[in-house]
């Protein structure tokens, strides 16, 4: 870090382009720690590439409802229960249950410094996990509600809309 701060110039104090620059590789490292938070959460949820990017997808919406970001950072509890609260009814008592997972993950944060304010606050990495839990558990039937069979067409849809042609007789 001193060697990124020194850069030629041996003045007292930080200069602001050294500042700058310090400020350039903090951003750099919290990016970084962001990938390796998110890359662990995939691995840990085995959820696939094409899972991945829909809960993204799920998780920009939710962030979005009340947000003016094309891309949020974090998730409130109140969108949480709203996107879950979509999927399937939650009363009270699944509300509180839902809020005691949400806090149970939020804080479950290995070498993160955080501020108590952010504890109210999902990431996606941790968006992920709460994910695969609520799936593993199956809280309010969840699963029931998102994975719905395709059916397949009734057999009149998959013919033309008319009546069925009647084969014609041989001409006599």
């Amino acid at each position: 870090m001193k060697e990124a701060l020194s850069d030629g110039s041996r003045q007292e104090g930080v200069v602001f382009q050294d500042f700058l620059k310090l400020m350039q590789l903090f951003r750099e490292f919290q990016d970084g720690q962001r990938l390796h938070k998110e890359q662990q959460a995939v691995q840990a949820t085995a959820f696939s590439g094409s899972e991945v990017a829909q809960f993204r997808d799920l998780f920009i919406l939710a962030a979005n409802a009340s947000h003016e970001s094309s891309l949020p950072a974090e998730l409130s509890f109140d969108q949480f229960r709203n996107m879950i609260h979509d999927i399937t009814p939650l009363g009270d008592a699944l509300t509180a249950d839902l809020k005691d997972i949400f806090a149970k993950f939020t804080r479950r944060i290995s070498g993160e410094v955080r501020s108590k304010r952010s504890f109210e606050d999902a990431d996606f990495p941790e968006f992920l996990l709460m994910m695969k839990h609520l799936l593993d558990i199956n809280f309010a039937n969840i699963k029931e509600k998102t994975h719905k069979p395709v059916k397949a067409p009734p057999a009149k849809a998959a013919r033309s809309a008319g009546p069925p042609k009647e084969p014609k007789a041989p001409a006599s």
